[in-house]
């Protein structure tokens, strides 16, 4: 009989205040910072390890391994390119129509768009600063 292959599949959604937190300390810090701020909200540990704390009973092996193997699997770039994947699409789809119009009614004119869009990337948040720092969307015309 085949050897069951079983696995785990874990998300961790963090939001508002947390979830840039977690973005900002994933950027600046990598991975292991990341793991580290997970491991404040849960963590598995070692029943077996006999201490006079509980707390400072060292993490389960497999979590450990759960841990340093996810870094492997956890691919930001590819998240990245999602979200610019559909920052594209948002605009081709629904802003482009808009705004041709809106320039078409203007006599054609780009220039009250280009001083909007200065305008705008004052209001920026960080979603905004990711993706500009994000590599060029590979559908980008």
């Amino acid at each position: 009989m085949p050897e069951t292959v079983r696995g785990l599949r874990f998300e961790w959604e963090f939001k508002d205040g947390k979830a840039r937190q977690a973005v900002r300390q994933f950027v600046a810090l990598g991975w292991d910072q990341l793991v580290g701020l997970c491991r404040g909200f849960v963590d598995f540990v070692d029943s077996e390890h006999e201490v006079q704390t509980k707390s400072r009973r060292r993490p389960a092996a497999w979590w450990v391994q759960l841990m340093t193997e996810s870094r492997e699997r956890f691919d930001a770039a590819a998240a990245v390119a999602v979200s610019l994947a559909r920052a594209h699409n948002w605009f081709a789809v629904q802003v482009a129509p808009q705004l041709a119009a809106l320039v078409a009614n203007g006599g054609g004119s780009l220039e009250w768009v280009t001083n909007e869009l200065v305008r705008a990337s004052g209001r920026w948040k960080e979603r905004h600063r990711l993706l500009v720092a994000a590599p060029l969307y590979a559908g980008a015309t």
